[in-house]
Order: structure tokens, then C-alpha cells, then sequence
């Protein structure tokens, strides 16, 4: 197997393209789970964090309000893992390191 070099820059990091697969479902042991990326507000909304996420928080519903602030940030990129009954039981973030994350301690 080789291996190649990639480079990535914040330019097409965070570009929306209609190339880049946004939704696909999978099949694992513990059920079907649905990776989509660049995740738009209106999707956020729809869902609701699992109990045994928290990344920033542990109060579930306090981290699904981070995760909707975040996909409203047009300089960032989320992407969500979550069931087909709409449990948000992963994420991944791509975003500047700025202010807004040097503060987040300060808005839990």
C-alpha cells in the first residue's frame, strides 16, 4: 500500500462543494448511522443530542445549542454522525481558532 502527501488549505477546507458527498448511511453493529457534512442550521435543529454526548458540555441540550451556533458560523464546517431516529451521537468540527473558542468555557 502507499501512502500520499495531502495538503489541505482553509480555502477548500470549508467549501461547500456539490462534489464532496454530504450524507451516507452506514450499517454497524449497533445500527444504521447516518455521516452527513456541512450541516445546515435546519438540520441541527431537527435532531437532538444523544445523552452520552458531550464534547464541550455534559448537558445534552446545552451541547446541541453549540453545535447549531456552530453551523450557523459561515467560517466552519460540521459534521454530524446520528441515527435514523435523529440521535446526534457524534460530530467533527473544522473552524479558525479565534476568540469564540478561546471563550467557550465561558458560555458552558
Amino acid at each position: 500500500m502507499t501512502s500520499q502527501l495531502l495538503t489541505l488549505h482553509e480555502q477548500t477546507l470549508l467549501q461547500r462543494s456539490t462534489a464532496c458527498p454530504r450524507r451516507s448511511t452506514f450499517e454497524t453493529a449497533a445500527g444504521s448511522l447516518i455521516l452527513h457534512s456541512f450541516c445546515p442550521p435546519s438540520l441541527v435543529t431537527s435532531l437532538k443530542a444523544d445523552r452520552g454526548l458531550h464534547a464541550f458540555t455534559h448537558v445534552p441540550e446545552r451541547e446541541h445549542q453549540l453545535l447549531l451556533g456552530i453551523a450557523e458560523r459561515p467560517d466552519c464546517a460540521l459534521t454530524l454522525a446520528y441515527t435514523p431516529t435523529g440521535e446526534i451521537v457524534g460530530q467533527v468540527t473544522l473552524a479558525p481558532l479565534d476568540h469564540w473558542w478561546q471563550d467557550i468555557r465561558e458560555r458552558l
